[in-house]
């Protein structure tokens, strides 16, 4: 967004999915010039500059939990520190923790009103969004809208997209719940994201992606995916979840899907797209890309194959689409091919991402995510029944299935007796983490 007194492009990363769907480019480090106007001149003891000083280098290498501790540091020595209170909220709110993050937030608001009409109203919109404070978190969006330049039309949208998810919110989460959501506890999940949990046949046991977070050689973090799986028996899950030896020298590729007999693995590679390799002989072949109808356009990320291994569900940018991810259809030939891609039209499709779908040959139901439709926040799992030849209004599942963070991949047991998806909402072991939905028995 262009921000009224400067030319400097700033985004909050917690935001970055829906503020790419305006360009608004995320370039946190642009924060810290905006802390060296405001700091110039002011008094700043050597201790809390020795603190900050330390914090800045951890903040740089996305360790929010060192950086935390050490903002926290320097506000013991200053309380009113306007850079540790607003850095010591960008960390709570990057932790997943929007309740504590929005009491920083205040102070930084309180502490400088000139600066918070720049910066921090944005931010307390965003901790009491994510803290199911839809009301407060509409008035800050509001205040926001009001000193924008109309001119800035991409960052009026943003905001006024805010706004409609927080009247979303405020009716879902006031709606009698329709499931239990339980965390798969540390035997799945751990402190990096856990996502993309996938059945083998029979459900007994779950395959899914663990994204590690480390430092490189050049002390910068990066990531890596590691596949793993869990067994589920009389007494729950295994104690800890294993690492997919099979699948590991199949170096950026995460998984994506399973195909319906448990003989083909579906991945993405970042700068590859969709690939699939087949199980022959106990040994997963090396991936192979998929080629047409899939792969076209920058981004082809998810896929599902119809336990009949007829139809092909899949998210892409191609040119053609209503905007960001679209979910397309294709069906196979006679001759083993797959046909022509069919978009799903704007019952399913929004101007925002839609992505990983999942089909239940029962009911004729698709389930999804998307950023768009009466969304509460991040992604929200939606469904579409194909009635009469074509794909109904999207539903959406409602909480406590959504929140107001991202909630995807979702998936039903063979018996839609339970589900399960990934979701980084506040309270769970670290970024994403695999929940289970269980539905009342009738």
């Amino acid at each position: 967004m262009k921000l009224p007194s400067t030319n400097v492009t700033i985004a909050f990363s917690i935001t970055a999915n829906i503020l790419k769907q305006y360009r608004v480019k995320h370039a946190a480090r642009v924060l810290c010039l905006a802390f060296t106007f405001l700091l110039c001149g002011a008094a700043v003891s050597d201790g809390e500059q020795k603190y900050i000083r330390r914090a800045d280098v951890a903040f740089d290498l996305e360790n929010y939990k060192l950086a935390l501790e050490l903002y926290q540091k320097a506000l013991e020595v200053n309380p009113k520190s306007l850079k540790a209170n607003y850095k010591a909220g960008y960390c709570y709110m990057e932790l997943h923790e929007p309740k504590k993050a929005k009491v920083y937030f205040k102070r930084a608001f309180d502490i400088t009103p000139t600066f918070s009409d720049y910066l921090i109203t944005l931010y307390l919109a965003e901790a009491h969004h994510q803290d199911y404070e839809f009301e407060e978190a509409r008035k800050y969006y509001q205040q926001e809208m009001a000193r924008t330049p109309r001119t800035d039309k991409p960052y009026i949208q943003f905001l006024q997209k805010r706004i409609d998810e927080c009247a979303a919110g405020a009716i879902l989460v006031n709606r009698p719940s329709v499931a239990e959501v339980v965390n798969l506890g540390a035997s799945i999940n751990t402190s990096f994201s856990d996502y993309i949990p996938v059945f083998l046949p029979g459900d007994s046991t779950m395959l899914f992606t663990t994204r590690y977070r480390h430092p490189d050689k050049n002390g910068l973090l990066t990531d890596d995916e590691k596949l793993k799986y869990a067994r589920h028996g009389a007494k729950g899950w295994e104690e800890t979840a294993t690492e997919f030896g099979h699948f590991e020298s199949k170096a950026g590729h995460g998984l994506v899907n399973i195909g319906p007999r448990g003989k083909r693995l579906y991945t993405f590679h970042n700068s590859k797209g969709l690939h699939v390799s087949e199980l022959v002989q106990n040994t997963w072949t090396e991936p192979q890309q998929l080629g047409y109808p899939f792969n076209e356009g920058q981004l082809n990320v998810s896929i599902f194959i119809t336990p009949d291994g007829k139809y092909a569900f899949f998210s892409s940018n191609r040119a053609g689409g209503i905007g960001g991810l679209d979910l397309y259809v294709t069906a196979r030939q006679q001759d083993g091919a797959w046909g022509p891609a069919l978009n799903l039209g704007p019952n399913v499709n929004t101007a925002f991402d839609d992505d990983a779908p999942f089909v239940d040959p029962v009911t004729h139901t698709l389930y999804f995510s998307s950023l768009g439709h009466n969304n509460m926040g991040g992604f929200d799992i939606f469904s579409s029944k194909l009635e009469n030849g074509g794909w109904g209004a999207a539903q959406n599942l409602g909480y406590p299935i959504n929140s107001t963070h991202d909630d995807l991949y979702f998936v039903l047991n063979r018996n839609r007796t339970s589900a399960f998806f990934a979701s980084n909402r506040a309270g769970g072991f670290g970024g994403k983490d695999i929940y289970q939905v269980l539905f009342p028995s009738h």
